[in-house]
């Protein structure tokens, strides 16, 4: 079975570590793409030590993913998650 290859939108916060944490250990999930404007560019071990097993670089954008997980404050999540809807609508 594949695994469905998973992106975090703001790792940096809060909500986005412990997702981050709680996805790398789930069986059916590979997370693939995390963002943080405030942290781009720096390996998420490095922003974040307890995730140093985590091999990816937070990014300014969101890569290729199948699901995405917001984790910004929800005044904010319209403004980066309404575009992805309306691409994968006109995807399908």
């Amino acid at each position: 079975m594949s695994k469905t290859k998973v992106g975090i939108i703001n790792v940096t916060g809060y909500v986005g570590i412990e997702l981050a944490r709680w996805l790398c250990q789930h069986p059916g999930v590979e997370l693939v793409s995390v963002t943080g404007r405030s942290a781009a560019g720096q390996k998420l071990g490095q922003a974040f030590p307890h995730l140093a097993d985590i091999d990816l670089t937070i990014e300014a954008k969101l890569g290729e993913v199948d699901l995405v997980f917001s984790a910004m404050p929800h005044g904010e999540s319209a403004a980066e998650v309404i575009p992805l809807a309306r691409l994968r609508h006109q995807n399908s």
